[in-house]
């Protein structure tokens, strides 16, 4: 959701001058307004984001490709939506006869696919007439309904999911399974509550009461966290911290982290965020200007 409301702010109003593909599963959008231009990055199942990075291209453009300048060349960026709580990204070009809808599903295998103004798909990376794990192929209605949605979570309804939930699994797998907003704000709401990721349902966790109350009021703050970054724009990346061996280990001790470090040339970088969190805590950041920014840094790396 924190790209959605990031993309959203960027893009919205840019016209679709080009569509490139890096390899099978890659794509750019070459986007330009008057005041400027930007790059989209689609890996289908993996990510989204803008990328200020060159990348080598496809010296012959794919079959899919074509289709997608065909049906998006000089259409401007209308909406930029998240189907519900699903990983599936919806962006609109064009509107009224020309509208056409990419979606973009980052779950699972991932796949890309292009629809017409009444959701009949065009075009598909993954169609089901050449691989079996997809259900889709041209000419279906893709139906924008969302399996998932987000919100307020009661401590009643908290208790329930643990005592209905199996005595071994942990309160980390429990919040990802009722809190359809990431990993990451998942093991945020669990730490803000003070409830650790591994505890077992079989410890009875229901049983404290300021604990669930704690969670209740942490997941609602998740929602309203993600839902702000729309109007504090902004990203982080967060750097791994170096092993010590031997003596150093044993002796040194722990160096407070400064809040935005710059990452030097050995640094590793860990994971990225749309802001810090607690689980992000004396651990040392790289602050950048927007989620789609922190992302795109992040990737290179591991691209090179």
């Amino acid at each position: 959701r924190a790209m959605v409301l990031a993309l959203r702010t960027q893009l919205v109003g840019f016209r679709v001058a080009n569509v490139y593909d890096i390899d099978a599963k890659t794509y750019l959008l070459k986007l330009a307004k008057p005041d400027g231009k930007a790059t989209l990055l689609i890996q289908s199942g993996i990510r989204i984001h803008t990328t200020e990075f060159a990348r080598d291209k496809s010296a012959v453009p794919s079959g899919f490709t074509l289709k997608l300048r065909k049906h998006l060349r000089q259409k401007r960026v209308e909406r930029i939506e998240q189907l519900g709580s699903d990983r599936v990204v919806v962006i609109t070009c064009g509107s009224g006869d020309y509208e056409s809808h990419l979606v973009v599903e980052l779950y699972d295998k991932g796949n890309i696919i292009l629809t017409d103004q009444s959701h009949s798909i065009l075009t598909l990376l993954r169609n089901s007439k050449f691989d079996a794990d997809s259900r889709l192929t041209v000419g279906q209605e893709y139906t924008l309904t969302s399996r998932l949605e987000a919100g307020a979570i009661s401590r009643d309804a908290l208790a329930d999911a643990m005592r209905s939930a199996e005595g071994t699994q942990t309160a980390m797998k429990l919040m990802m399974r009722l809190l359809p907003l990431g990993k990451e704000m998942g093991e945020h709401s669990l730490l803000t509550a003070g409830l650790p990721l591994n505890t077992k349902m079989s410890t009875q966790p229901w049983e404290d009461e300021a604990m669930l109350e704690r969670l209740e009021a942490a997941i609602a703050d998740a929602n309203v966290l993600l839902a702000s970054v729309e109007e504090q724009p902004g990203g982080i990346i967060i750097l791994k911290e170096p092993k010590k061996e031997g003596k150093e280990a044993a002796s040194s001790a722990p160096v407070p982290a400064a809040a935005d470090d710059a990452p030097a040339a050995e640094d590793v970088y860990e994971e990225f965020a749309p802001f810090e969190l607690s689980q992000h805590t004396g651990k040392r950041l790289v602050r950048f200007g927007s989620f789609s920014e922190a992302a795109d840094d992040f990737f290179s790396k591991i691209e090179v």
